[in-house]
């Protein structure tokens, strides 16, 4: 569980925004290779981690290199991410906001794309 920095409003499950006061709650980043999310301070800046996930494709991990946007607002319902397989090979991919929620709730360390 976490609040909200500036309403302190009480936060169930990972939000970008807060419902309450809409102040930015949470972020998407890269850490390695790795997707990190994470629990935003009053600044706006990361405080806490949330999860963190090795994204796989076909049984075979991912190289991540970047996200776009860090933080999804109400306009983008897609996530784009740029990745190189193992292999060295580009396996950039977008992802709607429902999918990546639902991947944020799995307490898996793994996601799975199709």
């Amino acid at each position: 569980m976490h609040h909200c920095p500036k309403c302190h409003q009480e936060l169930n499950a990972f939000a970008f925004y807060c419902p309450r006061c809409k102040a930015p709650s949470g972020e998407l980043s890269v850490k390695g290779d790795l997707l990190s999310v994470w629990w935003l301070d009053i600044d706006g800046s990361p405080e806490k981690e949330y999860a963190i996930k090795t994204v796989t494709k076909t049984g075979q991990s991912l190289n991540l290199q970047g996200v776009n946007p860090r933080r999804p607002d109400h306009r983008s319902n897609r996530v784009s991410f740029s990745a190189n397989t193992l292999a060295g090979q580009s396996a950039n991919f977008e992802k709607n906001v429902v999918d990546l929620f639902t991947a944020l709730q799995d307490p898996s360390q793994e996601w799975e794309i199709e």
